[in-house]
């Protein structure tokens, strides 16, 4: 079994031996010819006249097919958004990457799975540790992103927490800045062109 699960799985034991109470565990496991799956497994708790728990019987489920299907339908949710979104787990390293993110940043999802999320953030904007709960529900940050040919973009930052697996998950996500930036430049040029018309009509 893959070691997480082992822990979790030895946690609900544990709970069922002292509670009495039936609990469930999605548990990921490793078949003897290396292929990856999941079972939905219940804990039944047998008890004496006491009332005390003298066995605890598990029964599992292999829903490696409904996971699979599960995680082909988020995927397929975060890539048809139009705003770049990224998960990563908090150790900011990204587990996925939508297609918005990846024309963004200018990788493929292959080249940036795994890594941190720090190598997507220039360093001139504030270093953002995606444990760092100050962004939580605000509406965003601005930041530099760094894309994979160098270029340095404006973002508008905002990270979301969730709790999957008893694991805790990110999602950023950005808007491009670029087009807004170039506009309030244009408008700031266009207030300095009215402020010296205005100075040398009353001049």
């Amino acid at each position: 079994a893959v070691p997480h699960s082992r822990d979790n799985l030895t946690d609900v034991l544990k709970f069922a031996f002292k509670s009495g109470k039936s609990a469930d565990i999605d548990f990921a496991f490793v078949s003897k010819y290396g292929t990856k799956g999941s079972m939905l497994i219940n804990t039944a708790c047998r008890k004496d006249a006491n009332g005390a728990v003298y066995r605890v019987m598990l029964v599992g489920v292999d829903v490696t097919d409904r996971s699979n299907e599960d995680a082909s339908r988020l995927k397929c949710i975060m890539d048809a958004s139009l705003e770049p979104i990224i998960a990563a787990n908090e150790d900011g390293v990204i587990e996925d990457f939508s297609k918005a993110a990846a024309r963004l940043f200018k990788y493929s999802t292959e080249e940036i799975i795994g890594k941190n999320v720090k190598d997507l953030y220039h360093h001139r904007a504030p270093m953002i540790g995606i444990a760092e709960n100050e962004l939580f529900g605000t509406p965003g940050k601005e930041v530099y992103g760094k894309c994979k040919d160098g270029s340095i973009i404006p973002l508008l930052l905002s990270v979301g927490e969730g709790l999957y697996k008893n694991k805790r998950i990110f999602v950023a996500h950005f808007s491009d800045l670029r087009k807004r930036k170039e506009w309030e430049s244009k408008i700031r040029a266009l207030a300095d062109d009215l402020a010296r018309l205005i100075d040398t009509a009353n001049a």
